[in-house]
């Protein structure tokens, strides 16, 4: 699945690239429309989720591209900015978290929020994210600096402890711009700088 922000698409594609499945928002605000998508997730039964920028909130589509539900409008930090770089993430027992820099939001699979951490929260910096098959969140921070990495066991506590910076920023990576994890636990990094 990828996003196609400017027109507002989500489009499924096989692994040889064919397209196999077109979503228009029609850059509505309807519950079922969406205006310039944002970061996309997959869920344990492939259902896709995904920040609709243009209207603050999280929607979610089955496999086959059907509307499945649509959450209430982000609840933000009064005086911070809202941001179009929200990351959204799936755990593996299916908690969707949505990550707004000064709060993170906690999600059940039918877009209802079960749960927000703000301030100095384990889920929140100012870079992309992603999260591996044993449910560790992976980071960049301090402007694209450092690779962090947060156990799952401390995930939602107010805690500042985190484990030490693993990947300092090199000349050769560039400016992280997003970050995967496969199913093998491997890493990918996507530079803007470098391309």
């Amino acid at each position: 699945w990828a996003t196609e922000y400017n027109r507002s698409y989500i489009k499924k594609y096989n692994a040889g690239g064919k397209l196999l499945k077109e979503i228009r928002g029609n850059g509505g605000s309807g519950q079922q429309q969406f205006r310039y998508p944002g970061k996309i997730a997959v869920d344990t039964n492939d259902n896709i989720y995904f920040i609709d920028t243009g209207n603050k909130r999280m929607m979610s589509y089955d496999s086959s591209g059907n509307w499945r539900c649509t959450s209430n409008t982000f609840n933000l930090v009064p005086g911070s900015p809202y941001t179009n770089w929200a990351d959204i993430e799936v755990t593996t027992t299916n908690k969707i978290i949505v990550n707004l820099e000064d709060i993170a939001h906690v999600y059940d699979t039918g877009c209802s929020l079960t749960q927000s951490v703000t301030g100095n929260a384990i889920y929140y910096d100012d870079g992309p994210h992603a999260m591996d098959q044993n449910d560790k969140s992976y980071y960049f921070g301090v402007q694209g600096q450092c690779l962090f990495r947060y156990d799952s066991s401390t995930f939602f506590t107010q805690s500042k402890e985190k484990e030490d910076c693993f990947i300092p920023h090199k000349a050769s990576l560039g400016k992280p711009y997003d970050i995967e994890v496969d199913g093998s636990n491997r890493l990918y990094i996507l530079s803007s700088t470098n391309h």
